[in-house]
């Protein structure tokens, strides 16, 4: 067997057969040293992942020299490094040539490999800007829909469902969701959207009993942060207003005692309503007002 980068001595005998004469040709003989070109790959490579190529190749003695080709079809996609790090342009599987050349001989050697590249979920989401104390739901619109779902609320509370529903109760101001979608192949993708949980609106009124045929005068004490704000008031009666501090004549022959109800409404889509019960007396004697 012979060893590689070794010296090695080679003699020929010549003989004559006639008359029994030889003849020894003697020649040195250096046996070059060869390559085991050997590289690896993560085990899990995702789609975007930029990938570390490890070069084990192995020489007995001097250098080497490499040439990567990482099978894409571009003819770019090519490089001297000895480790290089490359981005694979979409998922797939890509077969990975590594030619691996002895210095100062130039015997080259190769190796190919298949590397896959998995895909990773097309991620999104719908929200709007969440009202205090309400329940916001998020809408998935990942796909594929098949993948482990992961949302963090930004208030310190996480959810594994689909499309969740939350509820910030209290915890008001801006907030950052993050939803993140696992695959079954073990690629995920994230996605973060800012919001804002609002302030209800704290809608109230007062309104004093009166007698039938006179205005009854609604105060409107609604409080709300800050912002546009309207109103929406039903008597009870069938009518409603939109004013802010309406004034209402109720004509009945009876006593009435009609709900009234004060929606208020600020931009961003919140609202709250209150309903109150008030007393319109039965006149002493019936007869029409103007």
């Amino acid at each position: 067997m012979l060893l590689e980068d070794t010296m090695i001595t080679l003699t020929l005998r010549v003989l004559d057969n006639n008359n029994n004469c030889d003849t020894f040709i003697k020649r040195n003989v250096f046996i070059y040293p060869s390559i085991t070109p050997l590289f690896t790959v993560p085990t899990q490579i995702c789609e975007g992942n930029a990938v570390l190529f490890e070069n084990k190749s192995k020489v007995l003695s001097g250098s080497m020299e490499f040439k990567w080709n990482f099978g894409t079809g571009n003819a770019a996609d090519t490089t001297d490094a000895p480790e290089p790090v490359f981005q694979f342009p979409g998922n797939g599987t890509y077969k990975v040539k590594l030619t691996a050349r002895t210095v100062p001989f130039g015997f080259a050697f190769d190796t190919t490999i298949s590397v896959t590249v998995n895909p990773i979920p097309t991620i999104a989401f719908t929200k709007t800007n969440a009202c205090e104390g309400e329940n916001l739901t998020f809408t998935n619109k990942t796909t594929p829909s098949a993948a482990r779902s992961t949302w963090d609320f930004g208030d310190g509370s996480t959810s594994s469902s689909e499309s969740p529903n939350h509820d910030w109760n209290a915890n008001l101001g801006p907030k950052k969701v993050t939803f993140t979608i696992t695959l079954d192949n073990g690629c995920s993708q994230s996605v973060s959207k800012d919001l804002v949980v609002l302030t209800q609106p704290k809608p109230n009124f007062t309104a004093s009993d009166v007698c039938a045929g006179d205005p009854v005068v609604f105060v409107n004490n609604t409080t709300w942060p800050q912002g546009d704000i309207s109103y929406k008031w039903d008597f009870g009666d069938g009518t409603t207003t939109n004013n802010s501090d309406p004034v209402k004549k109720y004509i009945t022959s009876v006593t009435l005692t009609p709900n009234v109800t004060l929606y208020a409404y600020i931009a961003g889509g919140c609202a709250d309503s209150i309903t109150q019960k008030i007393t319109i007396n039965e006149a002493p004697r019936y007869r029409d007002w103007e």
